[in-house]
């Protein structure tokens, strides 16, 4: 009877094994990831904002009022004295801002969304863009100095050549009249200021007396010695339950084409994966699952802050969606010879991508 009992659950382990990675996709049933924008994180380093904003307005908010600006908890996050990259929005553990956003509750969505508008005064500049710009701006000033004319003139040229100098991964449309639109007005009272100290007083300001407390609890995990396999189970539960899961992950390694070039770093404790000089740490979203039938492997779709255009290899499948509105797996071709489709995220295997992840989390 004991050996009935323990074939019996052989048999069941196996095949709840085999049929764990099931089809799931929340862009079919969630009504708030099909109304929010892919946004471009851009040279702006704040990937571990976006996914727990991205997360956070999936799965919490019910309207756009109620969505955390990625900006807004990356400035709360960064705004000390004390921490590894001081009043600076870039890089940081997504667990670490979730902490700060608890702490300091979210922003009016529309409160930064007016005060952004009101900055860029026409100008067509994303807010990566408008962060990015003026991050460097601050950095040329403080050099240079703005308080006469002339020397604002000589600003904006060393900004402009820096701009298109370190813009190498994404492009941007910088021009010497956009720069001056935003920047003149700005001239006198950033004179005396530093990047964080203008931030707080000209961008977040109101945002301190427009906030909301947040309550969710986020469970993360996969910073420990988990096994691959593990990992992968617990995230095909939350994806079945209808959770997106955020993933800080090694995208030099992961996006890696070339076999031959593989940079793998698994035998690596999974916090030392994150500053491994081979792993480029990145955040992103898992919103859905399929079984890969040709390689008989498992593979999540990832949703990206690298915009809405195909930011993956060759030889990944991507989800795209047409000028009407379908949607259907698509290629690198097919997305460069149709140039109205959106790609909403690429099918990355699962096997490489747990090995090489050192966190991810979702809302319980």
């Amino acid at each position: 009877m004991r050996m009935k009992k323990i074939i019996l659950f052989i048999i069941l382990s196996f095949s709840f094994s085999s049929f764990a990675c099931i089809e799931s996709n929340l862009y079919d049933h969630n009504m708030q990831i099909n109304n929010m924008p892919i946004i471009k994180q851009g040279d702006m380093n704040t990937c571990y904002a976006h996914s727990i904003a991205g997360l956070y307005n999936i799965q919490v908010a019910t309207s756009q009022e109620e969505y955390v600006s990625p900006f807004w908890l990356a400035f709360i996050h960064k705004n000390k004295l004390v921490h590894w990259t001081p009043k600076n929005m870039d890089f940081s553990f997504a667990l670490w801002a979730y902490r700060d956003l608890k702490k300091y509750g979210s922003c009016n969505f529309s409160v930064v969304e007016n005060k952004m508008r009101s900055l860029k005064r026409g100008v067509p500049y994303n807010h990566d863009q408008f962060f990015y710009m003026l991050k460097n701006y601050f950095k040329v000033k403080f050099w240079v100095g703005v308080r006469s004319e002339k020397k604002f003139n000589h600003v904006v040229n060393k900004l402009l050549k820096r701009l298109k100098k370190k813009s190498q991964k994404f492009d941007y449309p910088w021009k010497k009249e956009d720069l001056i639109t935003i920047l003149r007005p700005l001239r006198k009272e950033t004179s005396r200021k530093r990047y964080f100290k203008y931030l707080k007083k000209n961008v977040f300001n109101d945002c301190f007396n427009n906030r909301t407390p947040v309550r969710e609890k986020l469970i993360s995990y996969g910073m420990k010695n988990e096994s691959n396999q593990n990992l992968e189970n617990r995230t095909l539960g939350f994806l079945q339950e209808g959770k997106a899961v955020y993933i800080g992950h090694c995208p030099d390694v992961v996006y890696d084409v070339d076999p031959t070039k593989t940079k793998n770093i698994r035998g690596k404790p999974r916090l030392l994966k994150a500053i491994a000089g081979k792993c480029g740490a990145h955040y992103a979203l898992l919103v859905g699952s399929r079984k890969n039938w040709e390689n008989n492997k498992c593979e999540f779709l990832m949703r990206n802050s690298y915009g809405k255009g195909f930011w993956a290899d060759d030889h990944y499948s991507c989800y795209c969606e047409g000028a009407s509105g379908n949607r259907f797996n698509c290629t690198k071709k097919e997305f460069n010879q149709k140039s109205n489709l959106t790609v909403l995220g690429c099918w990355i295997e699962s096997e490489k991508l747990m090995a090489n992840t050192y966190e991810l989390g979702t809302f319980r």
